[in-house]
């Protein structure tokens, strides 16, 4: 479910049960449709990837 359709209290209520649930889980990353994949040069490929590991790796340093 993309976070933009995500309420405060949808947000509060996944963040609850990773907090009370041992096997909950959050997935978050970047979605790329297939079309746009195709369309992608290496380069601005790579620069996709190296732009979610940059706004993706401060919720992997949570811990």
């Amino acid at each position: 479910m993309p976070h933009d359709g995500l309420g405060v209290d949808d947000l509060n209520s996944m963040f609850t049960r990773l907090q009370t649930v041992k096997k909950a889980e959050i997935l978050c990353g970047i979605k790329i449709s297939r079309d746009d994949a195709i369309k992608l040069k290496d380069d601005d490929f790579i620069e996709t990837i190296q732009d979610a590991f940059e706004h993706l790796l401060p919720l992997y340093q949570l811990n």
